[in-house]
């Protein structure tokens, strides 16, 4: 059979015969497969069956690394006697990466006294870990009669 990865095959009468063996050969060719039956119980263990698992993420507003965590499986418990659980191999893990989504803006603002301009540098948001910046002055309208080019580091 061709490559399906990317289609979905509906497969009805899927608990036995023609239907089940169908949703093995379209699983194995890549395909999703929606698996119809007359009950839950009967398509149990059908190659290709999907359960989800939901993990709720946290949301934080705090710039960070991105976060992964890892999903294992353990304890096969089949439903049907005389099978045994050793049979089944449940080795597989998946590593889940949360992606930072989060922003700091650095925002800067001048207030002037005589001789002095203070510049103001205030972080909206928390930055995991600190951070620092270089910082430089480079002319403008201004020169270096106006004010004292410098850099530095905050």
């Amino acid at each position: 059979m061709t490559d399906l990865s990317g289609k979905v095959a509906m497969i009805t009468g899927a608990s036995r015969g023609i239907g089940a063996a169908a949703a093995r050969v379209f699983a194995e060719a890549g395909a999703k497969v929606v698996l119809l039956a007359r009950s839950e119980d009967a398509i149990a263990g059908i190659a290709g069956e999907t359960q989800i698992i939901t993990v709720p993420i946290s949301v934080d507003s705090s710039v960070e690394a991105d976060e992964a965590f890892t999903v294992t499986l353990a304890n096969v418990s089949p439903l049907a006697a005389g099978v045994d659980a050793a049979h089944i191999d449940a080795t597989d893990t998946a590593t889940v990466t949360i992606t930072n989504d989060d922003q700091g803006v650095l925002l800067v603002s001048v207030a002037e006294d005589e001789g002095t301009a203070s510049v103001l540098v205030t972080l909206d948001q928390a930055v995991d870990g600190g951070f620092s910046i270089d910082y430089t002055l480079p002319g403008g309208t201004a020169d270096a009669g106006d004010y004292t080019p410098s850099g530095g580091t905050l």
